[in-house]
């Protein structure tokens, strides 16, 4: 599949589409001033796996306050197809660690009243926990077909607040390099007319003496789908792990795919028709790194068109523990 470019929607009559939904009783936080620039943020079909992405901003609790919020409102567009619906969307909340975000502290699938005929959206949240005084995120990904519904993108804002807003695009269909969180504008070169994002927390203010929330087990794959993690096993180590960044070497066409594993064990990449095989031992937490080397007709295609598809199936077996397996879509090129 060519390679998506146009990650930046630039919305001409756009602003009649940006109509707020109906004013909250209780508002947490709110940046809705939309400006001219909006990006993508949305889980796409399979066929689309590598264009796959999220946006997400920031926002502080204030000191002596806790938060429980039930409602997120976001202004947006739609870019080509039919123009969606998005009948449901992914709200997630996550610790922050320095600028980006951080762990996953909160997902849920929701829905708007209206079914997403609305490219802005008025997202409910139930059971999201009680965010004491800190610094945290926000995320909203449309869960939409491409073909034929098109793209959602999510508004930008005319002006900064707090920390500049963070994109990912794990598959890198568009091609910015952005695999993981990184500042849209210093390091993706995506939405530089917009800064931040439009969002509006609702919900009530309540005691600040409450626990901070515990974060989601790690995500599978690593990619934009519905990545809530593995369970920890009972009476035994985690065999949660999950996916990091993706360093591939056009030059030879091939990859290092990084594993973020919570203890030491055994990690296997299975030799299937399009990858060699693969193992790495690891002593402790941390990071480890297994080499992707296409073979048959992955590499075959790598030589005739520069470009092609895998998937790495990783097996990680924590020391005394049972093995959990998951996959990664990796998409290589050679030059």
């Amino acid at each position: 599949m060519a390679r998506r470019s146009a990650v930046i929607g630039i919305a001409t009559v756009g602003l009649v589409l940006f109509a707020a939904p109906a004013a909250p009783a209780v508002v947490l936080y709110e940046q809705m001033d939309a400006g001219l620039s909006s990006v993508a943020s949305q889980d796409f079909e399979s066929a689309n796996d590598d264009e796959d992405s999220t946006a997400a901003d920031d926002f502080t609790v204030p000191s002596g306050e806790s938060w429980s919020i039930d409602r997120v409102d976001v202004l947006g567009s739609w870019f080509g197809g039919t123009g969606g619906p998005a009948a449901i969307s992914r709200v997630r909340l996550y610790e922050a660690s320095g600028t980006l975000p951080g762990s996953p502290i909160f997902t849920e699938l929701s829905s708007p009243a209206d079914g997403g005929v609305s490219p802005s959206f008025s997202l409910p949240v139930s059971g999201a926990p009680a965010l004491p005084t800190g610094h945290y995120w926000v995320s909203v990904q449309a869960i939409m077909d491409e073909n034929p519904s098109g793209r959602w993108l999510w508004a930008g804002t005319e002006v900064q607040f707090g920390d500049p807003a963070a994109w990912q695009n794990p598959g890198d269909g568009f091609g910015k390099g952005c695999t993981t969180f990184m500042a849209r504008v210093d390091d993706c070169g995506v939405g530089v007319a917009s800064p931040d994002q439009t969002f509006r927390l609702n919900g009530t203010v309540g005691s600040p003496d409450v626990p901070p929330p515990p974060p989601e087990p790690p995500p599978n794959g690593g990619g934009g789908g519905d990545d809530g993690g593995v369970p920890p096993q009972e009476g035994g180590p985690s065999n949660d792990f999950s996916f990091g960044k993706v360093k591939k070497n056009k030059k030879r066409g091939t990859a290092k795919l990084t594993v973020n594993v919570p203890g030491g064990g055994e990690l296997e990449l299975d030799k299937t028709k399009k990858v060699k095989a693969d193992d790495e031992s690891a002593e402790d937490a941390g990071k480890e790194k297994l080499s992707i080397k296409p073979k048959g007709k992955a590499k075959k295609k790598l030589n005739t068109k520069g470009k092609a598809k895998v998937k790495a199936n990783v097996t990680y077996t924590p020391d005394g523990g049972s093995p959990n397996t998951e996959d990664k879509k990796i998409k290589l090129k050679k030059r």
